[in-house]
């Protein structure tokens, strides 16, 4: 009997303090730190200005240097090359071709041809060109679909048209060259009409200013 009654106070105390523990315990807070609000704020990206290094616009003569060499540069060499003609008086030495070429377009009578607005009109105004330069029977020949052989007149098929002509939009500049007859005649046989030197041209676009010509 006192064994039990020993048991039982002891059970009494063994939970009184564990109820007394937990009681304790659960009455402690537990406070974390607070953490600080953000706002959702819009972001709004700082613009930086750049300013952008203007590209420097070429001269007419580094334009027709720039066709020029596209053109002709593999055929005929250096373009610092000193260049002399014989303009029918006397020898003259030009600083290299292109400026003989820009020298010959500066005395043309007819400088301005107005805007080019694609190759026929180019093709149109050029031909008037030719005309005053090498007169009407020049053209003649460059467009003609027939040749004579022996005082008589054949039909030909050629091998390449009247003009040959080039656009470069990076510097608004056509180049149109006239082609001599050159082909099929009608009995059958190969032709081909030899010039040494056919004239030529560089011509702008926007307003049609004759920037080069060689004739």
């Amino acid at each position: 009997m006192k064994l039990k009654l020993i048991l039982l106070f002891s059970l009494c105390l063994f939970c009184g303090c564990s109820d007394s523990a937990i009681s304790e315990s659960s009455i402690v807070e537990f406070t974390q730190p607070e953490t600080e609000q953000v706002s959702e704020m819009p972001v709004t990206e700082t613009m930086i200005p750049t300013t952008e290094t203007p590209q420097e616009e070429l001269t007419e003569k580094e334009i027709v240097q720039a066709v020029w060499e596209d053109m002709y540069g593999a055929y005929y060499g250096d373009p610092d090359k000193p260049y002399p003609v014989f303009d029918g008086s006397k020898l003259v030495t030009y600083e290299n071709e292109v400026e003989y070429l820009m020298h010959r377009a500066e005395i043309l009578p007819q400088k301005y041809l107005g805007h080019i607005e694609d190759e026929q009109d180019l093709i149109q105004k050029a031909r008037e060109i030719l005309i005053d330069i090498d007169g009407e029977d020049y053209v003649k020949d460059v467009e003609s679909d027939s040749i004579e052989v022996d005082g008589v007149e054949m039909a030909i098929e050629r091998k390449y048209p009247p003009y040959t002509t080039k656009y470069y939009e990076d510097y608004d500049i056509w180049y149109i060259v006239p082609n001599p007859p050159s082909g099929t005649r009608e009995d059958g046989k190969e032709f081909a009409v030899i010039w040494d030197f056919p004239p030529y041209f560089f011509i702008r676009g926007e307003d049609g200013k004759i920037l080069a010509v060689f004739n």
